[in-house]
């Protein structure tokens, strides 16, 4: 089976498929997202990864800030700041479609799963999913059931964490 992300094939024989991570630099500015798409390009990346949540479905609204953002950012709460930066659906469906347009994949990590629905509802051609979530069974189970394709990050995981999400994804269809 031919292994592909939109128009890309991706696997162990093809060259590497390179990410350009945009996260939130947007700083939910439109003008700033198609920037960053345009320099992943000029880059020579194969995709651009912006992220989807919503900001009340991560934190509560009186939750602190680390360190470095009161250092960097020390006006705004860490909820007011998530949404500032936060963009819509309907955002990164003109990100995706400008991305299109230039030839490079845009796609987006859900940290929840209504952002993960929505990332569907549009059409997405691949999930990417944070480190944290490894150990995130439930979340895995909602990913995996939409039997579309997942990058899952396993930054500090260890091998069991691993092996438990890669069974997750075997049994509930991707």
């Amino acid at each position: 089976m031919i292994k592909k992300i939109q128009n890309r094939v991706v696997g162990t024989k093809s060259p590497t498929f390179i990410i350009a991570e945009a996260g939130v630099n947007h700083d939910g500015e439109m003008k700033k997202a198609l920037m960053l798409v345009d320099f992943a390009k000029k880059a020579g990346a194969d995709a651009v990864k912006f992220q989807t949540y919503e900001p009340k479905r991560l934190l509560r609204e009186d939750a602190e800030k680390p360190e470095y953002q009161k250092i960097n950012v020390p006006k705004e709460s860490q909820f007011e700041m998530l949404e500032r930066l936060n963009f819509s659906i309907e955002d990164l469906v003109n990100v995706i479609k400008y991305g299109k347009s230039k030839g490079i994949v845009v796609f987006s990590t859900p940290y929840d799963e209504k952002s993960a629905d929505d990332l569907e509802k549009i059409g997405v051609s691949v999930f990417k999913l944070a480190s944290i979530e490894v150990v995130n069974h439930p979340f895995l189970k909602h990913m995996a059931r939409k039997n579309k394709r997942v990058i899952l990050s396993t930054g500090l995981s260890n091998e069991k964490e691993i092996d438990g999400a890669v069974s997750v994804f075997k049994k509930y269809g991707s």
